[in-house]
């Protein structure tokens, strides 16, 4: 069988050139193994141009890439997924006859399987495969396997927003119509999805992860199941996501919000500004005027607070308001600048939709850029059983949803929490919003560790427990800076530090005790109730 390796290099992050722990870098690894592939006839390269994001310049820098004289570089500023099926297809076509295919796979990726690539080509030729998947393993320790034709039949299929960075972009493409293909699939003796390991030095946080699994002695598919088995504590890396309390004020009671059980004040110094929000009529003419004395975090102090997580993570997706509503501080739209200025932060603004200052959410809009997403949470469209859930506000949060999806398409999602009061009006909801968009969150139910009342209307708990999502993955900072252990940690019992007095990364690492505890099965007793550690963000 001839082979011609088709590399991803649309991204180049400065991350796949640094050494791992033996001055061996991601990029080494993938250099060796595209020599062992069976059959190599010829090696294409597609790349990019630049790093990923802007990295702060505090950050180590790796080299760029030295390509070897014989691969073939193909090199855009910018890629688009139908390009790069065009020079899959070109490439097909010129070395093209009954015994050819193409090994796809990614230039960053320290961990690729020979031997599970063998595999994948000996059935790919003995079954007659067009396509041939590896199922079940972690992202990129195997390529993609196809025949020679099947990128020009994959381009009939592609949409606008498909990424050519995605690992399992051409997968995600094949699905839209996988029965018109000769599909084969090597699958993993274990199933690894649960981890969601992404073993590409892509960024700072996957890079930690490689690192400290490389380090271990992670070589290949085997060594990486033992040490995922033995020593789990090593995929607690960096926080992939953040919660900021902005503002300490919501305007509904909500069944489910833990806003009931914050104490009033926050514990620690209170560096923010008080500041009064005035009765308003909202955007679209509110249900009746409300006031409300809140504590608000200042823009250049959540600047600040999205440097230090950029500094830490490389990226950082973050979410607004923890504890209180987003839609009620004053400069939301100045905010949302802040998030927009910086290349490596992702933003999510999270809001009932209910008791927003007049044209808040256009100039909200206005201020956004592509990463920034808004989460709507209505729970309900019936407005009776909404009055259950969240009391009053019904039709002003029904009037902003619509709003929010004019403004930011694809970018808004709309959500409702499973519950007892609203299980069987629940697929109403999801059906009516579905045909505005395809982003339709249903959320599972959280008592708070016990704390609210059980309004679950099905246990979704695995049978074995996991150690905790949040902890291993989330940072919660309140608006003094002030970190709990996790989301469910109202009262500060479990104090991590804070952020603007401690540093980030000392804050972070604070956390790791009590990750550890849940790898031992010793849990602390907070979260002796809690059935959050299986639920994952975005």
């Amino acid at each position: 069988m001839k082979t011609i390796a088709c590399i991803n290099a649309i991204t180049i992050s400065p991350y796949a050139t640094l050494g791992l722990s033996d001055g061996v870098s991601a990029y080494d690894r993938v250099r060796a193994y595209t020599g062992a592939i069976p059959g190599l006839q010829r090696v294409v390269v597609f790349a990019g141009a630049g790093a990923r994001g802007a990295a702060p310049a505090s950050q180590p820098h790796g080299q760029a890439p030295d390509w070897p004289p014989k691969w073939e570089i193909v090199s855009r500023a910018e890629w688009s997924v139908d390009e790069l099926l065009g020079e899959l297809q070109r490439v097909g076509r010129e070395l093209a006859d009954a015994d050819t295919v193409l090994v796809y796979y990614f230039f960053d990726a320290p961990f690729l399987d020979i031997e599970i690539t063998g595999r994948m080509l000996a059935s790919h030729r003995q079954y007659f495969a067009e396509y041939t998947f590896a199922d079940g393993f972690p992202d990129a320790v195997a390529p993609t396997v196809l025949n020679a034709d099947m990128p020009e039949r994959l381009r009939a299929l592609t949409k606008p927003e498909d990424d050519p960075r995605r690992w399992d972009e051409l997968f995600t493409i094949l699905r839209r119509d996988i029965n018109a293909f000769e599909v084969e699939t090597e699958l993993a003796e274990q199933d690894y999805r649960q981890l969601r390991l992404h073993l590409r030095c892509d960024c700072r946080r996957n890079y930690l992860l490689c690192r400290a699994l490389y380090a271990a002695g992670a070589r290949d598919e085997s060594s990486l199941l033992r040490l995922v088995t033995e020593r789990p504590e090593l995929l607690r890396t960096v926080p992939a996501y953040s919660s900021v309390q902005i503002v300490r004020s919501t305007v509904q009671a909500v069944v489910y919000d833990p806003f009931r059980l914050v104490p009033e004040e926050p514990v620690g110094p209170v560096p923010h500004r008080a500041c009064s929000v005035a009765p308003s009529t909202g955007p679209l003419g509110t249900e009746g005027a409300r006031s409300a004395t809140v504590h608000e975090l200042a823009p250049e102090r959540f600047g600040a607070l999205l440097d230090m997580l950029a500094e830490l993570c490389g990226d950082a997706v973050v979410e607004i308001s923890h504890w209180g509503d987003a839609g009620l501080h004053s400069r939301l739209d100045a905010l949302v600048a802040a998030a927009a200025e910086r290349a490596s932060v992702e933003l999510i603004v999270r809001s009932g939709g209910v008791g927003w200052p007049a044209g808040m959410i256009e100039r909200v809009a206005e201020a956004a850029d592509s990463r920034t997403r808004m989460v709507v949470e209505l729970d309900a469209d019936d407005e009776q059983i909404y009055r259950q859930i969240r009391g009053e506000g019904f039709r002003e949060a029904q009037q902003f949803s619509e709003r929010a999806l004019e403004l930011f398409g694809e970018r808004c999602h709309l959500q409702a929490v499973r519950m007892d009061l609203n299980e069987e009006q629940l697929e109403v909801f999801y059906r009516r919003w579905k045909e505005r968009t395809p982003n339709v969150i249903i959320q599972k139910y959280d008592d708070c560790a016990g704390r609210l009342p059980s309004r679950r209307v099905v246990d979704l708990s695995p049978l074995h427990r996991l150690p905790c999502w949040h902890i291993k993955r989330d940072l919660v900072v309140l608006i003094d800076g002030s970190v709990p252990m996790c989301k469910q940690d109202f009262d500060l019992s479990y104090r991590l530090g804070n952020v603007f007095e401690d540093g980030i990364e000392a804050v972070w690492q604070a956390g790791e005790a009590y990750y550890r505890r849940h790898v031992g099965g010793d849990l602390p007793p907070l979260c002796w109730s809690c059935d959050e550690y299986y639920t994952f963000n975005f």
